[in-house]
């Protein structure tokens, strides 16, 4: 497995600080070809070099930021405020249903798996686990408590020896956060930032192995 710090999906590329007014509006390019760009005198072009790529992505991101809302900007970035809620001992790994505070006043559920391994002192790489659509479990499914197979993968990567982090999707089962008091346009953003902040959680245990940063999986809603 390759570990990334900058990870997929692609709504997580973002800039953490770039807001919608950082960038041009879309320009009618086309949806399919993401070579494609215009250039300052607005003349439609093909990307050759990297300055050219960086064109056609900012105007990508400012389309999705145009339907999603903007991305909070750094005042947002509150202390995490873990809060462990329930633990189950799961044989080679501790299972944790936790709490962290993504925006001031924000809490996000999430289950948090550590290999008994890492407990004892030994630090180890970790994986953000996203959850598929399910409107009833939502995360649970990802742990092994949502009553269909194949879609545990957090559970399985912390018996392999991984930190495993799967926070819940916003509107799904018991997750029901204000998004306006929140200050989000949409579910989607909600879900960008508590995911950030999930790497942030990930990023201050003393447990995890930070030198390759961190990989992610996911499946449907969640890929």
């Amino acid at each position: 497995m390759t570990f990334m710090r900058t990870l997929l999906p692609a709504a997580l590329l973002f800039p953490l600080l770039l807001t919608a007014a950082d960038i041009p509006p879309l320009r009618g390019l086309s949806r399919t070809d993401l070579l494609e760009y215009r250039d300052a005198s607005g003349k439609l072009r093909r990307a050759e070099k990297v300055a050219d790529w960086e064109q056609r992505r900012a105007e990508a991101l400012a389309g999705f930021q145009s339907v999603s809302g903007p991305l909070p900007g750094a005042d947002q970035r509150c202390p995490l405020d873990v809060k462990v809620e329930e633990e189950a001992d799961c044989g080679s790994y501790v299972r944790r249903l936790i709490s962290y505070q993504s925006t001031p006043g924000g809490r996000v559920p999430a289950y948090l798996c550590i290999p008994k391994t890492a407990l004892a002192g030994k630090a180890v790489p970790a994986v953000l686990c996203l959850h598929p659509t399910e409107n009833n479990i939502g995360h649970k499914v990802v742990v092994g408590l949502g009553g269909k197979p194949h879609r545990q993968y957090a559970s399985e990567l912390a018996e392999r020896g991984y930190i495993t982090l799967a926070p819940s999707y916003p509107l799904l089962a018991k997750y029901q956060p204000d998004l306006k008091a929140l200050g989000f346009t949409s579910g989607t953003m909600k879900a960008v930032w508590d995911n950030i902040r999930g790497l942030d959680l990930l990023e201050s245990m003393p447990e995890v192995e930070k030198d390759n940063g961190f990989a992610t999986i996911g499946h449907s809603l969640g890929g």
